[in-house]
């Protein structure tokens, strides 16, 4: 078990953002024009460093029971950070990167959700097996995002000034 919960708080912390819409923000499918890749990262980043300070502070689940409330409380808010990821328009030729980004926090955060799922069936051996894929999923995200230049929303880091 505590494999599985050190893999949840690890992979939440790189799930994404705030509750907040910012003013001037820019819409991949709202038309704005692109942002440009130091603007894409200041803003994504801002995303996830919101998202850590106000989602992740003091989690510290010990039972399957505390892994499972963690998980609903953070999921809604993770789930609303990625909507405004994906709202922001990425720098030209850099969609693919940043669809890749996406579509491996997609995967973790359904994977978190069955993770969920085991804690509350206290089924050991599938929380296992979903915190195994978390590691992979995330650890693919955290790769993508270090690689593309995010500083925040490629660090392990669960809460940042």
């Amino acid at each position: 078990m505590a494999a599985a919960l050190a893999a949840a708080l690890a992979m939440l912390a790189g799930c994404g953002g705030g509750d907040d819409d910012k003013p001037g923000g820019q819409s991949a499918s709202g038309g704005g024009s692109a942002l440009s890749k130091e603007e894409f990262i200041r803003r994504a980043d801002n995303l996830c460093r919101e998202f850590r300070s106000k989602s992740l502070a003091g989690a510290n689940p010990q039972t399957f029971d505390e892994l499972r409330r963690t998980i609903d409380e953070v999921l809604p808010p993770a789930q609303r950070t990625l909507k405004k990821f994906q709202r922001l328009k990425p720098p030209p030729g850099d969609e693919r990167i940043i669809r890749s980004y996406l579509d491996a926090q997609r995967e973790t955060l359904s994977l978190l959700r069955q993770l969920g799922d085991a804690a509350e069936a206290g089924d050991r051996e599938a929380a296992e097996r979903y915190a195994d894929a978390l590691r992979e999923s995330g650890g693919r995200a955290k790769r993508i995002a270090q690689g593309y230049g995010f500083k925040v929303c490629g660090s392990d880091e669960t809460a940042t000034a």
